[in-house]
């Protein structure tokens, strides 16, 4: 089978890295070039490539370019390839939306070719069919993926719910401000590089920095707009109270450092669990022994693990979770050998559990 030959835009960043990985493993896959305008002529990991500008990308003998570039850059780029008969894959939000008003709405500018957007889903487990035969095709965003996934990415981050941010997410999570990076503009600038400077410091900066990332940013000097090219800009994004936000490669994530009595109440069934664990190793219980608990506490930690106690079961292997004294109603402990755990007296918590093992090799604890 002869090898598909592909170029990758934008190749430096989160998601252009990360496909090159996958690219350069794949047995069918010739990876022909990979741009990036900030790390021209640097080597690309994991080949014998070196990155290119995007403008010096050539399409002869090429069959698909993937589009890891800022929205609305990607979306006419995609076009640009579409139009010289190269198959498109767009990892940027340029075609996920149906409409030009969606776009616009989520966005905060036109879209830039609105006749691409009837490009399908990239998701083959959902969209296979209507991914056949096709010339553009959209990667699916975040809304899109699998739900399974979603909750998996959560968990591993310790979070409670992952949600896709509206495009104009800077203006609502932080403060931005903006200014010319005058190392980097002044000799293609020269005289105009203080008027230039002017001009960014009396622009919105919010939509300054929109039109800037989506690779459309201009400013008027002298009744005649001057073009913002990448890396003419230092952004700076200042987080509102209550939040933390970061913004790298395309990406911008928001994290929201608000702590209600739920999310406090759900880090100390973390912390019990935690100690739990703990006191099953130095127990010496083989990981797939189950044990029975019974527990005893009073304020946010009752409240906790009386609204948690199936979790907690679950993580620590408990056939059965009780409130009380061990031997108290839910079964008698004196049967087999038991242990005891204690949390520090400030925490108001203690907790007791038995091995459902004939012979664990815990060394039993009397009873109190």
């Amino acid at each position: 089978m002869n090898k598909v030959h592909v170029g990758v835009y934008g190749a430096s960043g989160y998601a252009g890295m990360d496909l090159i990985d996958i690219l350069v493993r794949h047995p069918n896959v010739e990876i022909i070039f990979a741009t990036s305008s900030t790390f021209a002529k640097q080597p690309v990991p994991g080949t014998t490539l070196s990155y290119i500008p995007h403008d010096e990308a050539k399409w002869d003998g090429i069959d698909a370019v993937f589009l890891a570039l800022p929205h609305g850059v990607s979306g006419q780029k995609a076009a640009e390839a579409h139009a010289a008969g190269v198959k498109v894959i767009d990892l940027s939000a340029d075609l996920r939306l149906d409409t030009p008003e969606a776009y616009e709405q989520w966005y905060g500018h036109t879209h830039p070719h609105p006749e691409l957007l009837t490009a399908p889903y990239g998701l083959p487990e959902i969209n296979r069919e209507q991914i056949k035969g096709k010339d553009v095709v959209a990667a699916p965003g975040w809304s899109t993926l699998p739900r399974d996934l979603v909750a998996e990415v959560a968990d591993e981050l310790n979070v409670v719910e992952m949600v896709e941010l509206a495009g104009a997410v800077g203006g609502e999570l932080v403060d931005v401000s903006v200014k010319i990076d005058f190392r980097a503009v002044g000799r293609r600038l020269g005289k105009q590089v203080q008027a230039v400077a002017t001009a960014v410091a009396a622009a919105d900066p919010a939509a300054l920095t929109a039109a800037y990332r989506a690779g459309t940013a201009t400013v008027e000097v002298d009744g005649s707009p001057v073009t913002l090219e990448e890396g003419d800009l230092v952004v700076t994004e200042t987080p509102r109270e209550g939040w933390t936000v970061a913004s790298g490669g395309g990406l911008t994530v928001a994290l929201d450092l608000t702590l209600t009595p739920e999310l406090e109440r759900a880090g100390l069934v973390r912390e019990v669990v935690r100690l739990i664990q703990e006191a099953r190793k130095n127990s010496g219980l083989e990981v797939s022994d189950r044990i029975e608990l019974w527990w005893t506490a009073d304020g946010a930690i009752g409240q906790a693990l009386t609204e948690q106690g199936e979790q907690v079961a679950g993580e620590v292997l408990a056939s059965a979770v009780h409130a009380g004294t061990a031997g108290e109603g839910a079964g008698n402990a004196s049967s087999s050998a038991r242990w005891r755990w204690k949390r520090p007296r400030s925490a108001g918590c203690r907790t007791r559990s038995r091995s459902s093992r004939s012979s664990p090799t815990a060394s039993p604890a009397s009873s109190s």
